[in-house]
């Protein structure tokens, strides 16, 4: 079985992260149809390091069950930096989106821990632009 991880906060599920999923599993299938995602969960203590006090929007309990209603997710882990989960799940591949940063101060650990597993990062297509940010300010 092939394993993919996406990580993040996925704060009010919306249609551009419904899409994201629908991409890495997609890219999965293509690959081996023995698959599953996995995805990790920002804690709420980690969005609000990452995102500040007024984040979360939802904890993480209702985003862990909004995310399990999709058929593309297989689990759903809530973490608070990803890294034990990462090491011990063993991921072949790691997806973010394509706007992501990975030579950020924030990505460094993980990117070094997915060259340490042999573990491929796969940067997936923005189809779709929209954030939450947008969606909560109004700024869409």
């Amino acid at each position: 079985m092939i394993t993919g991880i996406a990580h993040g906060s996925f704060d009010l599920l919306h249609i551009g992260h419904m899409m994201f999923f629908h991409w890495c599993k997609t890219y999965l299938n293509s690959i081996d149809s023995d698959n599953q995602l996995v995805v990790l969960l920002s804690s709420d203590k980690r969005v609000k390091e990452i995102k500040g006090e007024t984040r979360p929007y939802l904890n993480s309990l209702l985003r862990q069950f909004s995310l399990l209603q999709l058929r593309t997710i297989d689990q759903v882990l809530i973490s608070h930096n990803g890294l034990p989960e990462i090491e011990e799940i063993e991921p072949d591949y790691f997806f973010k989106g394509e706007d992501t940063d990975i030579n950020s101060e924030l990505f460094k650990d993980e990117k070094e821990l997915l060259v340490h597993l042999d573990c491929s990062l796969i940067l997936v297509p923005i189809e779709l632009e929209l954030h939450t940010t947008d969606i909560l300010n109004g700024t869409l």
